[in-house]
């Protein structure tokens, strides 16, 4: 399956591991809300060059880390909600990325937010219920086209930026220690 590019088996009842076949030309996988289990394979979307790759996993059983080779791919839209993922997902972003949504929510991510940078056109941000720690880097003020947000449900400590002070306090409750509007003052 050389030409294969495009591949949407979501909501199935699919189970076991993913095959690391798909490489080279395909550009958009979609395996979410299944029964998947195991790591991501490294090799997942290895090969293919273009900014307008999707990939969701998002609502399966998948452990491990997120592979480092993800650094290599401009994701323009990755989901990989509600599994039992660890480790670092900040090869996902990064100033030099494409990507415009992001959703790494409800896994068992643990890194420090306090020197990330965010990708240029990012729209939508969500890595609550995790264990990611650290502070909110200014640098998200910067970004023009964020329009959800949700950082809840994490360890993070520190004031919020001031440009981030019009989300909702549900953006950034249950944290270790973030203070500042629109949660309550730093002391």
């Amino acid at each position: 399956m050389t030409s294969l590019n495009y591949i949407d088996l979501r909501s199935n009842k699919l189970y076991g591991h993913i095959p690391s076949c798909f490489r080279g030309s395909v550009y958009y996988i979609d395996f979410s809300s299944n029964r998947l289990s195991g790591h991501i394979p490294a090799s997942l979307m290895n090969g293919y060059g273009g900014n307008d790759t999707f990939l969701s996993l998002a609502n399966n059983r998948l452990t491990g880390r997120i592979p480092r080779s993800f650094d290599n791919i401009n994701f323009y839209n990755i989901n990989l909600s509600g599994n039992r993922l660890e480790g670092d997902a900040s090869v996902l972003l990064g100033k030099a990325k494409f990507s415009t949504q992001i959703d790494v929510s409800r896994n068992r991510l643990s890194f420090d937010l306090s020197n990330v940078t965010y990708p240029e056109f990012l729209m939508e941000l969500i890595i609550s219920r995790n264990r990611i720690r650290g502070s909110i880097n200014e640098q998200i003020t910067e970004l023009q086209w964020l329009g959800v947000l949700d950082m809840s449900y994490n360890r993070l400590c520190g004031p919020i930026p001031s440009g981030l002070r019009s989300y909702p306090s549900s953006t950034f409750e249950h944290n270790k220690c973030l203070c500042g509007t629109p949660l309550p003052p730093c002391t």
